[in-house]
């Protein structure tokens, strides 16, 4: 992936992440210090593991950072749909 490119992904990832990491901190009104450490600890976890094992299978090329991050979309996708707060069956309780 050319330099340009990264900077794209990286720009949109400052935009997306902040933004989520609000989202998903208006559920605790009472934990959020502990929910935002949580959500800090699991993004160095992740991140920490996908760099450790992208380094096992280095190539020399840019395929498996692509591959990666290609991955760990489908995989939050999936989350997401998973997760549909329309379904009832998935609503949790906030109160």
């Amino acid at each position: 992936m050319p330099v340009g490119g990264m900077s794209v992904v990286l720009f949109g990832l400052g935009l997306i992440l902040p933004t989520a990491t609000v989202l998903a901190l208006e559920h605790f009104n009472t934990a959020s210090g502990l929910a935002s450490s949580l959500i800090g600890a699991f993004h160095m976890l992740i991140g920490g593991s996908a760099a450790g094992l992208l380094s096992l299978m280095f190539d020399g090329s840019y395929l498996m950072m692509i591959a990666a991050i290609a991955i760990a979309a489908l995989v939050a996708s999936a989350i997401t749909v998973a997760n549909d707060p329309k379904d009832p069956a998935t609503e949790r309780n906030t109160q």
